[in-house]
């Protein structure tokens, strides 16, 4: 396994997330262009010290790594970017790895585990955040014992690799598909958002805070946030699309081990790792729009979504790769709530701690 130099120590933000160069969803290497650059200008834009780690995961043979594909913008000054390269003899030596070129999952917790920042999120290379998101960032007033997430807004592809900042978030918010908001509770949800299911600011009514008892909510320079309790189910945790927006400080992500190392399809992985942050004592926190972060449309069948799910586990199935199901997740919830700690899904040597 191999990394490119390391950056300057102990940036406050580290982003990571995992890649190959093949051809996932179609033209992956424009959106994540598109991710480099626009994260890059952000970070500059709002005085974020970061880095990004790609974990270039199993790379295909017979085309270049990801190390010469991407670039970072010749005059980006704050976030500096490393590529980890974890090659095929490791891909190898898992389950169903003939079948699952990538374990998205396992090589987050690769970047993860060897990330610098004093903040880690967990994000994916087809994602862009809003301005107001990063410029909370930027104030640098994130606590080391929560999970901060926000929803997911989808929208259709149609960028290229080298539109602007401006105008790549501009296309972002008025090229909406659905949103990826939290599913429960219904009353709390239509207080939020009304009838404006991509609604661009949520402002909530004050008069109204008090009676959402597994909830607080508060304003923090500007933006709204919603907490759930400690002693909140796990109903009430905004599980939805949590593999796109998953940010904790690095003591956080520590000691839950990262993400749970299922050798399987990575469905459902990223909920438990949010639930075991919950229960081992690092509260969510969900920042409302129009602190988001947008998902550019990929192929249907490639990723979950609604239209595209029956295709993707009829694919699962035909290859008879395995998928966590919450039939089979429950129980491990259940522990977790019980014991009001987090499970040890992974050995210390998770990430692939022990390789160099």
């Amino acid at each position: 396994m191999t990394s490119g130099l390391s950056p300057r120590p102990k940036p406050y933000l580290s982003v990571v997330t995992v890649s190959r160069n093949d051809d996932h969803g179609g033209d992956p290497l424009i959106r994540t262009q598109l991710f480099v650059n626009c994260l890059a200008r952000q970070c500059d834009k709002y005085d974020i010290d970061a880095e990004l780690i790609i974990v270039d995961w199993n790379p295909v043979l017979g085309r270049p790594g990801l190390a010469e594909v991407l670039r970072t913008p010749a005059d980006a000054l704050r976030c500096l970017a490393r590529i980890i390269t974890v090659p095929a003899n490791l891909h190898n030596s898992l389950k169903y790895a003939e079948k699952l070129p990538l374990f998205q999952m396992i090589g987050k917790n690769v970047g993860i585990c060897r990330a610098q920042g004093e903040f880690i999120l967990a994000t994916n290379i087809d994602v862009l955040f809003s301005d107001e998101l990063m410029r909370l960032i930027g104030r640098r007033k994130l606590q080391h014992n929560k999970h901060y997430r926000v929803d997911r807004y989808d929208i259709k592809s149609g960028l290229s690799g080298d539109a602007t900042l401006d105008e790549a978030l501009a296309y972002a918010w008025s090229h909406p598909i659905r949103v990826n908001r939290r599913l429960h509770p219904t009353k709390l949800l239509e207080h939020l958002y009304g009838t404006d299911p991509m609604i661009r600011v949520c402002r909530p009514e004050t008069n109204h805070l008090g009676r959402f008892r597994n909830f607080s909510i508060a304003e923090s320079d500007g933006v709204w946030q919603l907490m759930p309790k400690r002693t909140a189910p796990m109903e009430c945790l905004h599980t939805n699309a949590c593999g796109d927006f998953a940010l904790m400080s690095r003591e956080g992500w520590n000691a839950i081990h990262g993400y749970p190392e299922f050798e399987t399809y990575s469905f459902n992985i990223d909920s438990i790792g949010l639930i075991a942050s919950h229960y081992g004592g690092y509260e969510e926190v969900s920042l409302l729009p129009p602190c988001v972060c947008f998902h550019i449309e990929h192929s249907a069948g490639s990723g979950w979504t609604p239209e595209g799910q029956a295709k993707l586990f009829s694919r699962l199935r035909e290859q008879e790769i395995l998928s966590p199901e919450w039939p089979v997740l429950m129980p491990l919830v259940e522990e977790m709530k019980t014991s009001s700690k987090a499970l040890e899904f992974n050995y210390s040597c998770w990430g692939l701690a022990g390789v160099n």
